[in-house]
């Protein structure tokens, strides 16, 4: 029964339109689409079919759909062939797979997660990439 738990996953399915914050403790599946933010100690993964227009913050993120806010991972990023990111990112670690897309800031690196500054007002939100080596 200990296993089960660990791996359980909850999943919000393709015909699912949510508006408003999600919290989770292990792990979510996103097939639908999540206007809001997405908060959780566990993973946040968002399906091909998946969309959110909203904050992450989760120890894990996979993208593989659509993710159009910002992102803080205590652990790691992984952006799928499939996957399009929007946003300005904080993570200890980050994975690109050829054929992803991502316009935003990223910062990257052991701290990452932790630094919470706030955004410059006149940053532009497009073709700007950084990043910080851990």
């Amino acid at each position: 029964m200990a296993e089960l738990a660990s791996t359980q996953e909850s999943i919000l399915g393709p015909d699912l339109h949510i508006k408003g914050t999600i919290t989770f403790e292990k792990s979510v599946r996103i097939h639908g689409h999540v206007e809001g933010a997405i908060n959780g100690p566990g993973r946040v993964h968002v399906a091909r079919d998946g969309r959110i227009t909203g904050d992450v913050e989760a120890t894990e993120v996979v993208i593989e759909g659509n993710i159009n806010g910002d992102i803080v991972a205590a652990d790691r990023v992984e952006l799928k062939p499939t996957g399009h990111y929007q946003g300005d990112l904080r993570a200890a670690k980050l994975a690109i797979d050829a054929g992803a897309s991502f316009t935003g800031h990223v910062t990257v690196g052991a701290d990452a997660a932790k630094e919470r500054a706030a955004k410059p007002a006149n940053a532009p939100r497009a073709g700007q990439v950084t990043a910080k080596a851990g």
